[in-house]
């Protein structure tokens, strides 16, 4: 019996190759280079048929689709790994106090005021989590900035849809807040990264070989960033239209037959 999905399909300036990503909420997708024809699209997803089944069987097993749907946009729990923080989440739509978010940093807890079970928190857990993941690794990039003789001018801690950091000419560096989620030696890997950049604005053979001599073991890193993404919580994209270079998002009805 086929199965009817919807296949979000991504187009990004910045993607080379394209990439089939499924969520942990079992949603499918498809990262393309600007420019791809829909039929590529199509083929694609016909040559990839067997797995995008298999996988989409075995994450709905894993996940039962209400769960996923209330993790998606409503976390009891948000886990930032690279802190070594576990904050426990709740709602309080009891309309005692005005709406917004109140953290106790002791007990690790997150109330979130006038949330109701029909509301969606993610924009003040997503301004929350930005707050908090400057806190962690503006000090961590000055220490390996001083330690290693790598200056930059300014930080910038934001959530961004395709890159974990980026380094300007001016020495400007910008993070992408879901680092929280990522294992620290992944964290680390980052900010080497666009420390590196400071010296080499590009990725040369001399990039390279620098960033080994700061993080020896780069190479492996490099590559475990590739599958970091699974690791960011649904609830961690934005989901809002007309963000300043955004990716092209479009959608696609696809019949798969199961396996």
């Amino acid at each position: 019996m086929d199965e009817i999905i919807s296949c979000e399909v991504i187009e990004s300036r910045r993607a080379r190759i394209s990439r089939i990503r499924i969520s942990r909420e079992g949603a499918l997708s498809v990262v393309v280079p600007a420019g791809f024809r829909k039929e590529r699209v199509l083929a694609l997803l016909e040559a990839k048929k067997e797995w995008i089944c298999r996988n989409l069987a075995r994450t709905r097993a894993c996940t039962p689709p209400d769960i996923a749907m209330m993790a998606s946009s409503r976390p009891d729990v948000v886990n930032l790994e690279a802190f070594g923080e576990t904050w426990e989440v709740f709602y309080d739509s009891g309309g005692h106090s005005r709406n917004g978010l109140m953290e106790n940093e002791e007990s690790h807890r997150l109330v979130l005021a006038g949330a109701g079970e029909c509301s969606d928190p993610g924009d003040l857990l997503r301004k929350w989590l930005v707050k908090r993941s400057r806190l962690f690794l503006e000090p961590k990039l000055d220490r390996f900035s001083a330690s290693h003789a790598m200056p930059y001018k300014r930080i910038c801690v934001r959530l961004q849809r395709t890159r974990w950091g980026s380094c300007s000419a001016r020495g400007n560096i910008s993070l992408n807040a879901k680092l929280a989620f990522l294992p620290e030696s992944l964290v680390d890997y980052v900010l080497f990264h666009e420390l590196c950049h400071t010296i080499h604005m590009n990725h040369s053979r001399s990039f390279w070989d620098l960033m080994e001599r700061k993080l020896p073991g780069s190479l492996a890193l490099k590559k475990a960033l590739r599958k970091a993404e699974s690791r960011v919580p649904a609830w961690v994209e934005p989901g809002r239209k007309g963000l300043p270079n955004s990716p092209c998002r479009t959608t696609l009805t696809i019949y798969l037959r199961s396996i």
